[in-house]
């Protein structure tokens, strides 16, 4: 009889963050891929072209979230006024 090894919760775990760091690259790229392929047709500059490859990953502002930036980088101070 062959002696089988149980595997251990650790990797187990191992095995999940990989897989799930193998499938954000595998979006990444298909992302940054996308971008290069809008970005020939549009960018007027190599300099564009890299700046809208690297921001591939960017998504746009929700309603409302400009304002709560806005509010935790500028507090107020006096709250009576």
């Amino acid at each position: 009889m062959s002696h089988v090894e149980a595997i251990t919760t650790e990797e187990i775990l191992q095995v999940y963050e990989m897989c799930l760091s193998n499938i954000n690259l595998g979006k990444m790229r298909d992302l940054r891929n996308d971008a290069k392929l809008r970005a020939v047709n549009t960018a007027a500059t190599y300099e564009e072209f890299e700046d809208i490859v690297n921001s591939a990953h960017l998504k746009p502002f929700r309603k409302g979230e400009k304002e709560r930036i806005e509010q935790i980088k500028n507090p107020r101070w006096n709250t009576s006024i």
